[in-house]
């Protein structure tokens, strides 16, 4: 229990951190207004806002298991895909 409790807590602060830190980011980026730096800081906290209640309604109507699932193969294919000679992109050579 204390170990599920512990990545909760990780997860929040974690997620805090990127949300406190979004303007210094975009202005990192290139973005030099303060106000478009704040402004794209409200639409990365919506994004985040909507895929919650998203993610919340998904898991009520299909369940934990399939979500978890179709995400793991997913993220499966996601991660081969660079690594395929068809799509002219290979794995570096040391």
């Amino acid at each position: 229990m204390q170990v599920w409790v512990r990545e909760v807590d990780e997860t929040f602060l974690f997620t805090s951190l990127v949300m406190y830190y979004i303007p210094t980011i975009v202005q990192m980026a290139g973005f030099q207004s303060n106000q478009l730096a704040l402004l794209l800081s409200l639409i990365v906290a919506f994004m985040n806002a909507l895929g919650t209640v998203l993610g919340i309604c998904l898991v009520d109507h299909f369940g934990h298991r399939k979500l978890a699932l179709s995400s793991l193969f997913g993220v499966t294919i996601s991660l081969h895909i660079p690594h395929n000679p068809r799509y002219g992109i290979s794995p570096p050579t040391i």
